[in-house]
């Protein structure tokens, strides 16, 4: 009988090609050793970014962010060319490399042709039709950071898609007076009936001072403006009304029966000093504060662990049960920042099952050599419940990418890294950065981000995937 076990083992390992250690370490499978780098090297300087990704059904990686490229622009010298920054998108194949089906050999750009160069994607998605949505900012003066909010939609394939907007991409303004303004575009979301959801901020001018605004809007799926929604398809709001807060929006999720929860951080001033603490709004589907949602429509968390008390939310899921996870940092002294993650249930009260002592949040620091900037800038959940944050670990000159796994009780947990945590700190490269997460089917976790390849800024995309708890390779996974 052991002979017979002892065989049947061997025949999987032998047919399977590997067997993956659920233990942080990077997947050999994937890439080149576990690693792909994407260089759009289009534009002089060659300084290509990552900033969001979405998987697709079939396993393929998009990834979403700016690249630098040379090319013909409203502002170019007549008859010339310059170099500016566009919205870049690339896919990957489920196994890393590069989909050359896609756009042109793997890579799309786009942009805007305002009269600024400095357009960038801070925001992507995947509809029921296998078309991409990506958004951001483009800039629309190029002397001054003044800008609209840019989506773009493409084909499967990668071209635009001339049934969104006049060209396959629509621009608006969300500053009051219309004209564009200083603005930011940090997520969206597709809801099931097509239409999409972007949050942001926007800064606005008041009598005798300015105000940063969080904004929410909600396009049709054709790419108008969805004018039932809010004030002609745009909510701006302070998370503390009545004050002269600074209130960032950063990520956006749907609840279960369509209400529209926006995430981020709140800053005030408080005798002289300013502080900033994660927040959760709810809106109604209507664009409108749910004021049944914590207070009047508004919870407000403080890790407030020392110094300065600032405290802040880049990312946001929702569990299973309907719980609200917010992923951060909060900085106690100078310098030094940990990741932090918050749980709150469903009415935006603190979850006083998560973390150490039931605090409702648990912090996290890699401090690697000395005490300095740690953040996660991401967040996903596997199907276990077990957390994932990803971000940055600094070091004293440049940072790597960083990923914790937290158990579903928000703890670090002890079978993955080092006590739940993993840097990661790439042979030929360096200034990893992890600036998206997701879990595929199969429950590895995909790492998107960029990563320096030579000075003095050669920046190129980077995707990474951690091994993850299965037996058989993807040979034997492609199966139905």
């Amino acid at each position: 009988m052991k002979v017979k076990v002892m065989i049947v083992v061997s025949l999987i390992v032998a047919l399977s090609g590997t067997v993956l250690a659920d233990n942080g370490s990077l997947d050999g499978g994937f890439g080149n050793s576990g690693f792909t780098l994407v260089p759009f090297d289009q534009g002089g300087q060659n300084t290509d970014q990552a900033f969001a990704m979405a998987l697709q059904g079939d396993g393929r990686i998009v990834i979403a962010g700016s690249a630098h490229v040379a090319g013909s622009s409203p502002i170019a010298p007549a008859g010339g060319e310059m170099t500016f920054q566009a919205f870049a998108v690339t896919r990957l194949l489920a196994d890393g490399g590069i989909d050359t089906g896609f756009g042109l050999n793997g890579r799309q750009t786009v942009n805007f042709d305002l009269d600024g160069t400095a357009d960038q994607a801070g925001a992507v998605a995947i509809d029921d039709q296998g078309r991409i949505l990506v958004a951001g900012t483009a800039q629309s003066d190029e002397n001054d950071p003044l800008s609209f909010w840019g989506v773009a939609r493409l084909t499967p394939n990668g071209a635009l898609d001339s049934g969104f907007g006049p060209d396959g991409r629509v621009t608006f303004a969300v500053d009051e007076n219309g004209l564009g303004g200083f603005t930011l575009l940090n997520d969206l979301l597709i809801q099931p009936d097509g239409r999409i959801v972007l949050v942001g901020a926007v800064l606005v001018e008041l009598e005798v001072d300015q105000q940063i605004l969080a904004v929410a809007a909600r396009l049709n799926p054709d790419g108008s403006l969805d004018t039932g929604f809010a004030d002609q398809g745009i909510a701006r709001f302070s998370a503390l009304p009545g004050s002269v807060p600074e209130t960032l929006a950063m990520a956006v999720s749907l609840t279960d029966e369509g209400k529209i929860l926006v995430a981020g951080s709140v800053t005030v001033d408080v005798s002289g000093d300013s502080n900033t603490d994660l927040f959760v709004t709810r809106l109604l589907a209507d664009g409108s504060i749910d004021s049944t949602f914590a207070d009047s429509g508004t919870s407000r968390v403080a890790i407030d662990q020392g110094g300065d008390g600032e405290d802040f939310a880049y990312a946001m899921q929702r569990d299973a049960a309907g719980r609200i996870l917010l992923a951060g940092s909060a900085r106690s002294d100078g310098l030094n920042q940990d990741m932090v993650a918050v749980r709150l249930l469903g009415d935006g009260s603190p979850d006083t099952t998560f973390g150490p002592g039931g605090t409702g949040h648990v912090l996290v620091a890699f401090d690697l050599g000395e005490n300095l900037r740690d953040e996660a800038v991401d967040c996903a959940l596997d199907d276990q419940g077990r957390i994932y944050l990803a971000g940055q670990a600094a070091r004293s000159s440049g940072a790597d990418a960083g990923i914790v796994r937290l158990t579903p009780g928000g703890l670090p947990d002890p079978a993955f890294g080092n006590a739940g945590r993993v840097h990661y700190g790439l042979a030929g490269i360096s200034d990893e950065t992890g600036a998206a997460i997701a879990i595929t089917r199969h429950g590895q976790a995909i790492i998107a981000g960029s990563a320096k390849v030579a000075e003095p800024d050669n920046q190129d995309m980077l995707a990474m995937r951690l091994a993850g708890e299965r037996i058989f390779g993807d040979r034997f996974e492609q199966l139905p």
